[in-house]
């Protein structure tokens, strides 16, 4: 018997950029937010690994996985700072798969200049109708 035609070639299937790939092959600096002095429950997220593996893609870090990693470092962390990095880490793996499209905005606001024009012009629409009535 021979083997199936192809069977002897590797995939050459690419895994796809994601957007942040994409950004700095661009030539740009990607925008981050300033997180401020929560920077190390950014490390410390980091240090557990983000998320983890599921059958369907990325998953939050679980109760236990964050629990084992108190363990095994001797760090122990508070209840909030716990219950911030599930949250950091929820966010991650539901913008995962978003994030593989160039066009994915980035997952916070970035606000670059102000048109104070504009601004004042949606202002002006918005309580014009106010600043038209006649109190009674």
């Amino acid at each position: 018997m021979s083997a199936p035609r192809g069977s002897d070639k590797i995939s050459s299937k690419k895994k796809p950029l994601t957007r942040y790939e994409k950004i700095t092959e661009s030539g740009q600096e990607p925008a981050f937010p300033d997180i401020g002095e929560a920077g190390y429950l950014v490390d410390i997220w980091h240090d557990m690994g983000r998320v983890t593996s599921g059958g369907m893609g990325p998953v939050p870090l679980s109760w236990s996985e964050m629990q084992s990693w108190q363990d095994l470092t001797g760090v122990v962390l508070q209840p909030w700072e716990l219950q911030m990095i599930r949250l950091m880490s929820t966010a991650y793996a539901g913008q995962s798969a978003d994030a593989q499209e160039a066009d994915c905005p980035a997952p916070y606001n970035v606000v670059e200049s102000v048109d104070r024009e504009s601004v004042e012009k949606r202002l002006a629409r918005m309580f014009g109708v106010y600043a038209k009535k006649k109190p009674t």
